[in-house]
């Protein structure tokens, strides 16, 4: 995935690509505990069998949490729609995208090529 600038990122595909990355990239089974599992008596199965290399059971499941609560709580469901929405129909939308590029220089560019033939 390209570096985001500040047009890349405020744009829905990329907000709902980044979305649905998070959430393949760490799986949806991770998301079923909470800060009880973690304080309760799966707290020593949670350490064991969710660390990493990097980070304990425990930092995972919070790590976890936030990719929940980023990518498929009610909220961000909502912020989501919002996203998508917010510019107006991506339709259209992707239609005013091409529309305003500047082409031309690319048009230049391939008609020189084919006139040397």
């Amino acid at each position: 995935m390209a570096t985001p600038t500040c047009a890349t990122a405020s744009t829905p595909e990329y907000i709902l690509g980044l979305v649905s990355l998070l959430t393949e990239a760490i799986g949806i089974e991770q998301f079923q505990h909470a800060q009880a599992d973690v304080t309760g008596p799966a707290a020593a199965d949670i350490e064991t069998y969710l660390q990493s290399a990097t980070l304990g059971g425990a930092e995972r499941v919070r790590l976890f949490r936030l990719v929940w609560d980023t990518c498929i709580s009610a909220f961000s469901g909502r912020q989501a729609l919002y996203e998508y929405y917010f510019f107006g129909d991506p339709v259209r939308m992707a239609g005013a995208y091409v529309a305003g590029y500047d082409r031309e220089p690319h048009k230049a560019a391939v008609e020189a090529f084919l006139r040397r033939g």
